[in-house]
């Protein structure tokens, strides 16, 4: 008897977590971001990832790439975009100023800064 209620009580909670179902959708997108070099890549890469709903980020600097692959029911390329600039890096529609580039090391500023 008591190994058919845990076997009742396990397909019960199986098909609960079934029926859930997840309600993710995954979006691509291509960003730019201004950068220079692999600590600029690191730096990117390392802030992006830890934006809730974030699957993957990957920068490239030879053209200033960023691919991300994100939940657009967790977060958008606005907010990626935003802290991408908060740390130093503009976008196309986020500019980076005062003291997020001046904490950047020498190599990563934008020229003339």
């Amino acid at each position: 008897m008591k190994s058919i209620i845990i076997f009742i009580c396990c397909t019960l909670s199986s098909a609960l977590f079934t029926s859930c179902g997840n309600n993710a959708k995954i979006t691509e997108k291509k960003v730019w971001v201004r950068g220079n070099c692999d600590m600029c890549k690191d730096r990117i890469e390392t802030h992006v990832k830890r934006i809730n709903g974030v699957k993957s980020a990957t920068w490239n600097a030879n053209n200033e790439e960023l691919k991300v692959s994100f939940d657009s029911t967790l977060t958008n390329q606005d907010a990626i975009e935003t802290i991408c600039a908060k740390v130093g890096h503009a976008t196309k529609t986020k500019i980076s100023e005062g003291k997020a580039i001046d904490e950047l090391p020498d190599c990563c500023r934008p020229e003339g800064k």
